[in-house]
């Protein structure tokens, strides 16, 4: 069993024990992921973005169809980044894809268009931290680098009967060293990373850990102690804040919607999305004619468009990070767009054709939108 300390020394037995277990249970159950088939660093930080908080069944054909139309950071980065967006369009979290395109973009100007195999310079690149820098390291060029992501964390808290919230930095701390110390000292960490990940993603899961076929169950401190179903420690629940979201849907006499461009810092930035504006979290929702006209003021006010808001056809809820969204879209008669018709930051589209757009844009029904 590892030790208790505060260092959590490794024995040097039990390394050899865990990682020969391991290594046995991976060879034989491994599932053949198309980014486990390379060593081809940028294939694998694109996988290692687009896992980020998605499922691995989601992220396979968003992989396959990305890698068919930037083949090489070169590729990448000459690109457009509204072609980027759009074939993100789906997975979420848009910053992965804007950081993935800046990124690239730093990898051609300072590293001659091959990602650098050095830690410290991964995480010099946009959207890249310690686990993405570790994986790239580790999984492309076999560095002794540690990786910590949720389903290692579940793992190795578990290994270790960590009884600690895990976002602690005491704990942080002692499951990166722990990370560190299974590494062997030469050749072979970018395969124990791969293992320990896929243990945990399929027998060391979340709610239901399978203890009678995992290969490390012998090892393990919270089996042994039969804390495997309370460990990891569940983080106190954050507390969340009440949005309210007021879009328009407007249609010109060809039929085409009005888009509008999210400005940089905002909600979804760069990403086209219905004219919207934040309306009172405190206020009462219920349409009246006063209502529409406070609506129409707040898009003067927010957005220099003038309109005529009609009626509100659709309630859409969703959750942003620490944000409870409702979503009011409503239809609107124009008046007049900004300025001169609004530059850049505006422009119709047919429904058939839309640009990349926000999950919650992609979620509207259309049918109860458009008719009449």
């Amino acid at each position: 069993m590892p030790s208790q300390n505060s260092c959590d020394q490794l024995d040097t037995g039990w390394i050899s024990t865990f990682r020969i277990q391991l290594m046995r249970w991976y060879r034989k159950h491994q599932r053949p992921l198309p980014w486990r088939q390379t060593d081809d660093a940028y294939r694998i930080w694109i996988s290692e973005t687009m896992l980020q908080q998605t499922q691995v069944a989601t992220v396979l054909d968003y992989y396959t169809k990305f890698l068919q139309r930037f083949p090489t950071v070169r590729a990448l980065a000459a690109a457009d980044a509204q072609d980027v967006l759009q074939l993100w369009a789906g997975l979420g979290y848009y910053r992965r894809a804007r950081n993935l395109h800046q990124a690239a973009q730093q990898v051609v100007t300072h590293y001659g268009g091959s990602l650098p195999s050095d830690v410290d310079a991964l995480q010099s690149l946009a959207g890249i931290g310690r686990y993405t820098a570790g994986a790239i390291a580790s999984f492309a060029f076999d560095r002794r680098a540690p990786i910590l992501e949720a389903n290692t964390q579940r793992l190795f808290s578990r290994l270790l009967a960590i009884q600690q919230p895990l976002h602690l930095s005491q704990t942080q701390r002692r499951l990166w060293q722990f990370a560190e110390d299974i590494l062997p000292s030469r050749s072979g960490s970018g395969q124990i990373n791969q293992a320990v990940m896929e243990l945990g993603s399929l027998v060391c899961t979340p709610q239901t850990p399978s203890c009678s076929s995992c290969p490390l169950a012998d090892l393990c401190a919270a089996y042994r102690l039969g804390l495997q179903f309370k460990i990891p420690v569940p983080k106190p629940k954050p507390s969340f804040q009440s949005v309210v979201h007021v879009g328009l849907v407007i249609r010109d006499a060809r039929g085409r919607i009005l888009l509008r461009r999210n400005p940089p810092g905002k909600w979804w930035e760069d990403l086209w999305d219905l004219p919207w504006v934040q309306w009172p979290a405190d206020q009462s929702w219920k349409q009246s004619t006063r209502m529409l006209t406070a609506i129409r003021e707040e898009f003067q006010q927010q957005l220099d468009l003038d309109c005529q808001p009609l009626e509100a056809r659709q309630l859409i809820r969703h959750a942003v990070t620490r944000y409870k969204i409702q979503y009011h879209c409503m239809t609107a008669k124009l008046h007049n767009l900004p300025g001169t018709g609004g530059g850049d930051s505006w422009r119709w589209a047919r429904f058939d054709q839309l640009p990349p757009t926000t999950t919650r844009f992609r979620r509207i029904r259309w049918d109860a939108m458009l008719d009449g």
